[in-house]
C-alpha cells in the first residue's frame, strides 16, 4: 500500500495515528448527521477503516518500540 506508514519510524507512527483520527472524526460527524435526521438506531459497530487505522497505527507503534527499545 502506496499510503501505509513507513514501519518503525516515529513519523509513521504519527502518519499512522492521524489517519485513525481522521477516519473516527468523519465517522462521527456521520453518526451525527444521521441521529440529527433520522431517530432511526444505526449500527454502533465503527466502519472496517476505522479498525485497520488503529490496528495499523498499533502495530507500527509496536515495530518502532521493538525496534528502538524504549517505550514512550
Amino acid at each position: 500500500n502506496e499510503h501505509a506508514p513507513a514501519l518503525g519510524s516515529e513519523g509513521g507512527i504519527w502518519e499512522a495515528l492521524g489517519r485513525y483520527q481522521t477516519a473516527l472524526d468523519k465517522y462521527r460527524r456521520c453518526r451525527l448527521l444521521l441521529n440529527m435526521v433520522s431517530s432511526c438506531p444505526t449500527n454502533d459497530k465503527p466502519p472496517k477503516d476505522i479498525q485497520q487505522h488503529l490496528g495499523q497505527f498499533a502495530h507500527t507503534s509496536r515495530t518502532y518500540h521493538d525496534h528502538t527499545g524504549v517505550l514512550r
